[in-house]
Protein backbone atom coordinates (compact mmCIF):
# COMPACT_ATOMS: atom_id res chain seq x y z
CA UNK A 1 0.00 0.00 0.00
CA UNK A 2 1.68 3.13 -0.87
CA UNK A 3 1.03 6.45 1.08
CA UNK A 4 1.55 9.11 -0.39
CA UNK A 5 4.25 11.79 0.95
CA UNK A 6 2.49 14.68 2.31
CA UNK A 7 0.60 11.88 4.32
CA UNK A 8 3.25 10.31 5.63
CA UNK A 9 4.39 13.68 7.07
CA UNK A 10 1.52 14.28 8.48
CA UNK A 11 1.54 10.96 10.28
CA UNK A 12 4.57 11.59 11.37
CA UNK A 13 4.38 14.54 12.47
CA UNK A 14 1.04 13.29 14.76
CA UNK A 15 3.12 10.72 16.06
CA UNK A 16 5.82 12.57 17.24
CA UNK A 17 8.39 10.55 15.58
CA UNK A 18 10.62 13.25 13.84
CA UNK A 19 11.71 16.40 14.45
CA UNK A 20 11.05 19.70 11.82
CA UNK A 21 15.08 18.75 10.88
CA UNK A 22 14.60 15.33 10.70
CA UNK A 23 11.71 15.23 8.40
CA UNK A 24 13.78 18.07 5.99
CA UNK A 25 16.85 15.30 5.85
CA UNK A 26 14.19 12.82 4.92
CA UNK A 27 12.45 14.99 2.49
CA UNK A 28 16.34 15.55 0.77
CA UNK A 29 16.64 12.10 0.84
CA UNK A 30 13.91 11.21 -0.62
CA UNK A 31 14.35 13.79 -3.10
CA UNK A 32 18.04 12.80 -3.86
CA UNK A 33 16.88 8.55 -4.33
CA UNK A 34 14.25 9.53 -6.05
CA UNK A 35 11.95 7.42 -3.56
CA UNK A 36 9.21 7.75 -2.15
CA UNK A 37 9.24 9.47 1.83
CA UNK A 38 7.15 6.10 3.01
CA UNK A 39 10.21 3.74 1.82
CA UNK A 40 12.65 5.76 3.58
CA UNK A 41 10.95 5.83 6.62
CA UNK A 42 10.05 2.12 7.23
CA UNK A 43 13.79 0.97 5.48
CA UNK A 44 15.34 3.23 8.02
CA UNK A 45 14.82 3.22 11.69
CA UNK A 46 12.34 5.85 11.89
CA UNK A 47 8.99 3.63 11.98
CA UNK A 48 8.09 0.00 11.14
CA UNK A 49 5.54 -0.46 8.19
CA UNK A 50 3.00 -1.68 11.06
CA UNK A 51 3.11 0.77 12.76
CA UNK A 52 2.98 3.47 9.58
CA UNK A 53 0.04 1.16 8.22
CA UNK A 54 -1.50 1.89 12.17
CA UNK A 55 -1.45 5.25 11.80
CA UNK A 56 -2.48 5.38 8.40
CA UNK A 57 -5.84 3.11 9.56
CA UNK A 58 -6.14 5.93 12.50
CA UNK A 59 -5.92 8.75 10.30
CA UNK A 60 -8.73 7.24 7.98
CA UNK A 61 -10.86 5.73 10.62
CA UNK A 62 -10.78 2.21 9.72
CA UNK A 63 -9.63 -0.91 12.44
CA UNK A 64 -6.14 -2.42 11.84
CA UNK A 65 -6.52 -5.88 11.60
CA UNK A 66 -3.27 -8.29 10.68
CA UNK A 67 -4.07 -11.49 9.34
CA UNK A 68 -1.83 -14.27 9.99
CA UNK A 69 -2.81 -16.55 6.38
CA UNK A 70 -2.36 -20.33 7.45
CA UNK A 71 -1.73 -22.11 3.68
CA UNK A 72 -4.47 -24.96 3.20
CA UNK A 73 -3.39 -27.99 0.81
CA UNK A 74 -4.06 -26.67 -2.66
CA UNK A 75 -1.75 -23.35 -1.70
CA UNK A 76 -4.80 -20.70 -0.97
CA UNK A 77 -5.15 -18.61 1.52
CA UNK A 78 -7.95 -19.81 4.11
CA UNK A 79 -9.04 -16.51 5.71
CA UNK A 80 -9.48 -15.10 1.99
CA UNK A 81 -11.06 -18.17 0.81
CA UNK A 82 -13.60 -18.13 3.71
CA UNK A 83 -14.32 -14.51 3.10
CA UNK A 84 -14.99 -15.40 -0.62
CA UNK A 85 -17.38 -17.80 0.20
CA UNK A 86 -18.91 -15.47 2.94
CA UNK A 87 -19.45 -13.00 0.43
CA UNK A 88 -20.59 -15.56 -2.02
CA UNK A 89 -23.39 -16.88 0.11
CA UNK A 90 -24.72 -13.60 1.15
CA UNK A 91 -23.30 -10.91 -1.05
CA UNK A 92 -25.66 -8.05 0.84
CA UNK A 93 -24.10 -8.83 3.93
CA UNK A 94 -22.51 -6.00 6.15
Amino acid sequence: MRISDPLVEKLLKIAGKVTDEQLDSLREQAAAEKKPLQDLVTTGDVMSEKDLTKLYAEEIDVPFIELNPTENPQGQNVEVQTLFQQARDNPFSE
